[in-house]
């Protein structure tokens, strides 16, 4: 436990440690430089106060790309995408011939397509999209993006 700047106690925990130390999270691949993220969680009584922590979605979004980077098939390049005025791609995939998809992760079951996604799209001449999502079907946002749960996206493009 440690003691948080106003006085209230709660965990500091290094992003993704609680899912690597559960055996959920494989290990990255040699070429992959790991970051370890570290944030501070307040103390919190149930799933529910967890999952409602502004904190979560940060988590969530580390624990995709995490699992998303470690099947990607050799050659393929990631990285993240941001405009000085703040449009976004949570991750960009390049494969080997030089084809673009661009990867928003949201822990939502329905997410909407933003404008700055639509942007960065059209800048990085990425053919689709995917919105990552905690569970359900797949649906489409817009022709060319289709949000769609995590499992699903790794069941689907290895």
């Amino acid at each position: 436990m440690t003691k948080g700047a106003l006085g209230t106690t709660g965990t500091t925990l290094r992003a993704g440690s609680v899912v690597r130390a559960a055996g959920l999270s494989p290990e990255l691949p040699e070429w992959v430089e790991p970051r370890p993220t570290t944030f501070y969680l307040p103390p919190c009584n149930d799933l529910e106060q967890v999952l409602g922590h502004p904190l979560c979605g940060h988590s969530w979004e580390g624990y995709c790309i995490e699992q998303i980077v470690t099947t990607l098939p050799q050659g393929t390049s990631f990285s993240h995408y941001r405009t000085h005025a703040g449009a976004e791609v949570d991750l960009a995939l390049q494969n080997p011939s030089a084809e673009t998809v661009a990867i928003e992760i949201k822990r939502t079951l329905s997410p909407k397509l933003t404008p700055g996604f639509v942007e960065s799209m059209k800048t990085l001449q990425a053919a689709k999209g995917y919105y990552i999502i905690p569970q359900g079907e797949s649906f489409p946002l817009s022709e060319t993006v289709t949000a769609i749960s995590l499992s699903d996206f790794l069941a689907r493009h290895p």
